[in-house]
């Protein structure tokens, strides 16, 4: 059985990855897990701590996921669909967007806590990219450029999958990140 600080992450994340940071309250978490209002503080004393809590929590996972960025035997195309998938399998599971895309959407309503959080899930993602698909004898800053190309693409592209609830959005994408790459 799953406990109610979990119970109440999950909320919070599924809320955030459907309305943003500032659409969700901890009443409307309460109403649904059954709870009283006082009880999710007691779990996340604010709104911004459980929004961390699940952030952290997503991001931790999204790493575990991917796994390291050079992987034996495989070449940059092989790369580019398995870092695509990474973001298809999250919205098929889902139909939601991406967490730290939707609060960098509100990221002036953000403690600078959080704001850092999502940061940090952006740089990681630029750096695990730009290591993972550089090719040899490139330099850092062509393959950085390619990073951030592929992650504008693939987080834009969840988000509008999210709001038109059409994974085609995503697979489109998907296949032109590894047709670029592959033609590169």
């Amino acid at each position: 059985m799953e406990d109610t600080r979990t119970q109440i992450m999950d909320l919070a994340e599924g809320m955030i990855r459907e309305r943003g940071y500032n659409g969700f309250s901890f009443r409307e978490i309460a109403k649904v897990v059954g709870i009283k209002s006082a009880s999710v503080h007691h779990h996340f004393p604010t709104k911004d701590s459980l929004a961390l809590a699940a952030a952290r929590r997503y991001i931790e996972e999204f790493f575990r996921v991917l796994g390291p960025p050079k992987r034996k035997d495989q070449d940059v195309e092989e790369i580019a669909k398995h870092y695509a998938s990474v973001f298809q399998e999250a919205f098929r599971r889902s139909g939601k967007a991406c967490l730290c895309g939707m609060l960098a959407r509100g990221a002036s309503t953000l403690s600078d806590e959080l704001r850092s959080e999502v940061e940090s899930f952006v740089e990681r993602n630029i750096n695990w990219l730009t290591e993972a698909l550089q090719r040899p004898g490139e330099n850092r800053e062509t393959s950085a450029q390619r990073a951030q190309m592929v992650y504008v693409a693939l987080e834009g592209a969840m988000g509008l999958a999210a709001l038109t609830q059409d994974q085609t959005w995503i697979d489109s994408v998907a296949e032109t990140i590894v047709r670029t790459i592959k033609g590169s």
